[in-house]
């Protein structure tokens, strides 16, 4: 049997022998990605010859593989970009984390009360009722006046 023969049995035929439509369509198909890979290869900048080289290297695979062989040989890329890209997200997430925890006012503060600062933080919330109270009032002396020029 000559190589133009076993060719042709591979893309056309069954395993029985038999002309098959499904051996017809998956060969069209893989002429399709072939050509698929060809463009996207082009798209990329690569050259004619080294896109023709990867067109031809994915439709011998898919002629030749099985089919089991051949979509893992094919998903591998994906899956590797996707495992990269699902690493740098969780580092870049840790590092958010990180950078919240760092952020944070006496996160590691622990205060011991002594009377003295006992005393000291509540002569300091009384300044600032005070101040909150001197602005209310001066708020509502104003608004007092304004009312009463009518």
């Amino acid at each position: 049997m000559g190589a133009g023969k076993w060719i042709a049995n591979k893309l056309f035929k069954n395993s029985k022998g038999e002309w098959s439509k499904m051996a017809m369509a998956g060969t069209a198909a893989n002429l399709y990605f072939g050509a698929s890979e060809y463009a996207d290869k082009r798209a990329e900048g690569n050259g004619v010859v080294s896109s023709a080289f990867s067109a031809a290297g994915d439709i011998a695979l898919g002629l030749l593989a099985p089919m089991k062989v051949y979509m893992g040989v094919m998903a591998a890329p994906a899956i590797a970009e996707g495992a990269v890209d699902a690493y740098h997200a969780l580092d870049q997430y840790g590092r958010q984390l990180k950078s919240q925890r760092r952020n944070l006012p006496f996160q590691n503060a622990t205060f011991v009360d002594s009377q003295q600062t006992y005393t000291m933080r509540q002569a300091g919330m009384n300044l600032v009722r005070q101040g909150q109270m001197a602005a209310q009032q001066t708020s509502m002396g104003n608004e007092a006046s304004a009312f009463a020029r009518y």
